[in-house]
């Protein structure tokens, strides 16, 4: 029985510092006193458990916003239709727009987190590769507006690049 009401208490300390408790209160959750919970955070298993922890109620909080948002995006598509008035499909529209490049943009950013080295190479190799074709399309484009028309006309015709 006394494991038991050990395990209870590991736990409850756990759970009170993954959820953002001061360490008082983790330390009075966890029926322990300061000095101890400082002691046990000190340890690397302790404070892999919590890190856990505090990742499991990330993903959970994570999945109760992902389906939240899911039902707000279909509140704000079911907004688009005709029988609302044009200011509220427009508002619709806009914030369904904003919100959908937020979102492909931190999905992006995730995807790259979890990359492997040679995929995060590959990527900045490719980044570098499409900055320099740019810089070249505007130094292309600064050099031909710099040109009298008729060389422009003829630029345009026949690739001098």
């Amino acid at each position: 029985m006394a494991e038991n009401d050990h395990q209870t208490d590991e736990i409850a300390l756990v759970l009170a510092l993954a959820t953002g408790s001061s360490n008082k209160d983790a330390a009075i959750a966890g029926g322990v006193s300061e000095s101890t919970l400082y002691r046990r955070l000190e340890e690397p298993i302790f404070r892999d458990e919590v890190a856990r922890a505090r990742y499991m109620a990330t993903l959970q909080a994570c999945g109760i916003y992902a389906s939240g948002a899911a039902k707000a995006m279909q509140k704000l598509i079911d907004l688009l239709d005709d029988e609302h008035p044009p200011n509220i499909q427009l508002g619709a529209a806009r914030a369904i727009l904003s919100e959908g490049f937020k979102f492909a943009e931190s999905s992006a950013a995730q995807s790259q987190s979890h990359a492997s080295p040679e995929d995060t190479a590959i990527a900045k190799r490719d980044d570098a590769m499409a900055k320099r074709a740019a810089e070249k399309a505007i130094e292309g484009r600064e050099r031909r507006e710099n040109l009298p028309f008729s060389e422009r006309m003829m630029d345009g015709l026949f690739d001098r690049d």
